[in-house]
């Protein structure tokens, strides 16, 4: 019990604490989308981490003890698991969203090549030719990763124009850009000076005809990189010389709270940048005056991470979140793998960032949300304490 206990506890801190980092937790040794992963359908990634814990605990005991009794436990716990996985897995929908048809698109490129001005613009004109090969004519959505341009692409009129007449040349109907860029704003700091703040968002842009540009929706970056995207201490820190890894600029604002847009041609998504993916329960629910999310949009800038399992990780954790939501999932990821994922964690085709491509795809339905992922990780930190407790009363007899 306090080997179990002890564990979950620390993952489920791990997770929270100072803004949190889940990555690698023992439930995603798992391949996604296969039948044991469907567990977290009903309590969520840190429900199957401890169920692994478990397990390990029942294995241990058994080596130790040399009674091989707690080995029923751990097959009846796996065919148990398999079961309903298997089950859930020979009933899923295969319905799509009519009239998506969403274009990923994939240059390789290093992390020192994206902050070099010069290799920065090969790697968006790399991009550029890409977007527009065969077959645009049937595609309603384009997305780029995180990374693929830097800055203010919003306000790069010229970028926007060029794309627009790319696109107009070769349809009469232009996709949306779904793409990722810095935003600012100004606002009043409470001495009521005009302070600029800078948000990472995922954007939507439309075209008309002509290939004219227009923002058509944004939707900001809640959960930001340490060091990477805002400095800890904040301002005060920043004044005695402190500077971000991935910027140039002060520290990045979080978004006040994560919802859901409503992008053109799409049905209600919840963009998360990154690895906003990698936290359970950060896809909000349907609230007064907005509808509940039917996918979820990930975008990611994966050079980071090198020549490393780094990207396939991500990618694996990203497709855990489908499980438990019951959405489908748009993975765009520069350097990792991009693709379009079912409510159930599948996909049929994936796109690797190891090679200039492109992949066209549809947008399975959502299944509905499958659980509270807040509330059953509530309860899991509630049963994990009294766990802790039954168990150091236990031990004190001795």
């Amino acid at each position: 019990m306090l080997f179990v206990a002890a564990f979950t506890l620390a993952e489920l801190a791990r997770g929270h604490v100072l803004s949190g980092f889940p990555w690698n937790m023992a439930a995603y040794a798992l391949e996604p989308g296969g039948a044991i992963s469907q567990s977290t359908s009903l309590f969520g990634v840190y429900g199957l981490t401890m169920v692994i814990y478990v397990i390990a605990a029942l294995i241990g005991g058994a080596v130790l003890t040399r009674d091989w009794r707690p080995a029923l436990g751990v097959g009846v716990t796996l065919a148990a698991l398999f079961s309903f996985g298997a089950h859930r897995l020979a009933h899923a929908t295969q319905d799509i969203h009519p009239g998506v048809v969403l274009r990923l698109v994939a240059v390789p490129f290093r992390q020192s090549e994206k902050i070099n001005p010069t290799t920065s613009l090969d790697i968006v004109n790399s991009y550029l030719a890409v977007s527009v090969e065969p077959g645009i004519e049937d595609v309603t959505h384009l997305v780029w990763p995180e990374g693929a341009v830097n800055g203010l692409v919003t306000e790069d009129d010229g970028l926007l124009r060029y794309l627009g007449g790319l696109l107009s040349q070769r349809t009469s109907t232009p996709p949306v850009w779904l793409m990722n860029s810095l935003r600012q704003e100004v606002v009043l700091d409470r001495r009521g000076v005009p302070k600029t703040r800078y948000y990472n968002s995922a954007v939507a842009i439309t075209f008309d005809p002509l290939g004219n540009p227009a923002i058509a929706g944004s939707n900001d970056k809640k959960k930001l990189v340490p060091f990477g995207e805002f400095i800890p201490g904040g301002e005060l820190v920043e004044r005695i010389g402190a500077r971000l890894v991935s910027t140039a600029i002060a520290s990045i604002s979080s978004a006040p709270e994560k919802l859901v847009s409503e992008f053109p041609g799409l049905p209600p998504i919840s963009p998360q940048i990154c690895y906003e993916v990698i936290f359970p329960g950060l896809t909000p629910g349907s609230s007064e005056g907005s509808p509940a999310p039917q996918a979820i949009l990930n975008q990611s800038n994966d050079a980071w991470f090198g020549s490393t399992v780094g990207p396939a990780q991500h990618a694996a954790i990203a497709r855990y979140r489908a499980i438990e939501e019951g959405l489908p999932l748009i993975r765009s990821a520069a350097n990792g793998v991009s693709g379009v994922f079912d409510s159930y964690g599948r996909a049929e085709r994936v796109l690797s960032g190891k090679r200039v491509g492109y992949l066209d795809a549809v947008l399975p339905v959502s299944i509905g949300q499958t659980v509270e992922i807040t509330v059953v990780n509530a309860v899991l930190a509630l049963l994990n304490l009294c766990l802790i407790l039954l168990g150091v009363t236990d031990l004190r007899r001795f």
